[in-house]
């Protein structure tokens, strides 16, 4: 069927999450893999918008649960509804075959765009769905892991969920030697800090610049106080 129907029409809808208009907008032969220049297609501005109805009704469409959006790091809808925190859209698009190690670049993963934006029960979800929690962004200089984004980000309930599925705590970027422990306390984090050191997150790890997170800790008071109180110089 030729399109009829403006792709921008559709994307509208989808971004306003309005399924009547999204139906008729289908059943007059809007193009559903056409991408605007801001998001993607109509089912990226669904699964950012955390419209599950909608995204179900694109995907039964034939809309790609897997089409990448523009620029370097290839994001698809998991990506969206994952930092978005729309955990029944995650699910929907899981079930409908979204790849959970898509991305690229500095993103990484649906798994690190979860951790990064602090979604816990996203990154359960993800992890317990098969995602991998070593999968390594292949741009920027810090972020490699979910835990690291986490660490980062100050997101204390991913930290946790990552480690308590096993990951190891002390893991090292190897183009820096940064673990999450370096990050969290950079970034002056104190409740994803605390996580760590719980884990057993080493304090004088030594990156290729030689800090160490017990070294960085004395640019913030509260992380230096944090360390003293265990025992940490």
């Amino acid at each position: 069927m030729s399109s009829s129907a403006p792709a921008a029409d559709i994307h509208k809808a989808a971004r306003k999450g309005d399924l009547e208009d999204v139906r008729a907008l289908i059943a007059n032969g809007a193009d559903l893999s056409e991408l605007d220049k801001a998001v993607g297609a109509a089912l990226h501005w669904a699964a950012a918008r955390g419209h599950s109805d909608v995204a179900r009704e694109l995907i039964e469409a034939g809309a790609d649960p897997n089409q990448e959006g523009h620029g370097p790091d290839r994001l698809t809808p998991l990506h969206l509804a994952s930092s978005g925190g729309h955990l029944a859209l995650v699910e929907l698009l899981v079930e409908r075959g979204a790849n959970l190690e898509a991305g690229n670049g500095a993103v990484g993963t649906p798994l690190h765009s979860a951790a990064q934006a602090d979604r816990t029960d996203v990154v359960v979800f993800l992890h317990d769905a098969g995602a991998n929690p070593a999968a390594r962004t292949s741009g920027g200089a810090y972020g490699i892991y979910p835990l690291h984004l986490a660490a980062e980000a100050g997101a204390a309930g991913p930290v946790s969920a990552i480690l308590d599925r096993g990951f190891p705590v002390n893991a090292v970027n190897e183009a820096t030697g940064v673990t999450a422990l370096h990050l969290g306390v950079f970034q002056g984090q104190p409740e994803a800090v605390s996580g760590l050191l719980e884990a057993g997150a080493d304090p004088h790890a030594v990156s290729t610049n030689i800090e160490t997170p017990a070294a960085l800790a004395k640019y913030h008071p509260e992380i230096e106080e944090l360390f003293t109180a265990v025992g940490i110089e």
